[in-house]
């Protein structure tokens, strides 16, 4: 007897790695810091920028291949891997944060500004915001801007 099974698990199981493949948070504990070598700039406090903006790359497969390249107000801050975080020392006043891959990587990674994310705000002295990086399964970065990181 031959016994047939549905297409339903099917289903279940590209939900299933769909899923899978999007983005998560961050390590909640100790987080991976940015190695110096990829913090281009806004790495010194100072009297003129006494603001800070901290950034957190989820962890995932979703773009995991390609370093995120991080510009501040249209200066390079950083080249980020997944599940790092990076502190940036800026001045009050207006701020665009601009993430995108990596057009120096491989594959993927050269799909350049079409998969830029951003996101602007203003910084009062002495504020800090912290933002989370994230990939959704069909490609898409996400930069929200969240509460706690730790």
């Amino acid at each position: 007897m031959t016994r047939r099974i549905g297409t339903h698990w099917k289903y279940s199981l590209f939900c299933l790695l769909v899923m899978a493949c999007s983005t998560t948070p961050g390590p909640l504990g100790e987080p991976n810091l940015t190695p110096k070598a990829r913090l281009m700039a806004f790495q010194t406090s100072s009297p003129d920028s006494t603001s800070t903006i901290t950034l957190l790359r989820d962890t995932g497969i979703v773009g995991s291949a390609c370093y995120l390249t991080v510009y501040v107000n249209a200066t390079l801050a950083a080249r980020m891997d997944t599940g790092e975080l990076a502190k940036f020392y800026i001045p009050p006043g207006p701020l665009f944060l601009w993430v995108a891959p990596e057009k120096k990587g491989k594959g993927f990674c050269q799909v350049g500004e079409s998969y830029a994310a951003q996101i602007d705000t203003t910084m009062k002295d002495h504020e800090e915001k912290k933002f989370r990086v994230s990939w959704t399964s069909d490609g898409t970065i996400w930069i929200s801007r969240i509460e706690n990181l730790y």
